[in-house]
């Protein structure tokens, strides 16, 4: 379950980045995307620290996701990996806004360096790391942990969490719009 889960998420980021970066091939569109991106990094950091304030202040998330629950467990029910794996390609589109700042960094990096650059690398160790939280939770619940203590362990560090996020998108924003990456 989790690994057809892990390649829905897998495969939808790689298919996007090379969409993305075909569109990017564009001088002009280039040029126009990294100032869009900036912005877009800038109000994505800003909602992720606004977030941590709200959490901190025992207020609600501005990203609430428990309205998903029933269909998330009707899948799980039907024990079926090509429901898995969309599943996986679902949460890959709504989790965009919060890891998809980087990824664009990096598809931009690509754009202009070419795939031979290090930017397919940086491409591939995101996708990875996008999946890898998730396989190691899948293989920490098939291990014994129940799933009440990761989310238990998720929710108690969740404003560092949106915190380091938030900060890290700020510090991108910066770098691209100042040209330094």
């Amino acid at each position: 379950m989790v690994a057809f889960f892990s390649l829905g998420i897998f495969v939808v980021y790689i298919i996007f980045g090379v969409g993305l970066f075909s569109v990017l091939q564009e001088k002009s569109t280039s040029a126009m995307f990294r100032s869009i991106l900036a912005a877009v990094l800038l109000v994505l950091g800003i909602m992720q620290l606004e977030d941590a304030r709200r959490l901190q202040s025992g207020g609600t998330s501005l990203f609430r996701t428990d309205w998903t629950k029933k269909y998330v467990n009707s899948v799980i029910a039907s024990r079926r990996l090509s429901l898995y794996f969309l599943l996986g390609a679902l949460f890959s589109l709504v989790r965009a806004p919060c890891v998809g700042g980087i990824y664009i960094a990096i598809i931009g990096i690509i754009s202009r360096q070419g795939f031979a650059s290090s930017g397919i690398t940086y491409l591939m160790i995101y996708n990875l790391g996008i999946a890898l939280p998730v396989l190691l939770t899948g293989g920490i619940i098939a291990l014994g942990m129940s799933p009440e203590q990761v989310d238990h362990f998720r929710n108690k560090h969740r404003v560092a969490i949106r915190l380091i996020t938030g900060i890290t998108l700020l510090v991108l924003a910066s770098l691209i719009y100042l040209q330094m990456i």
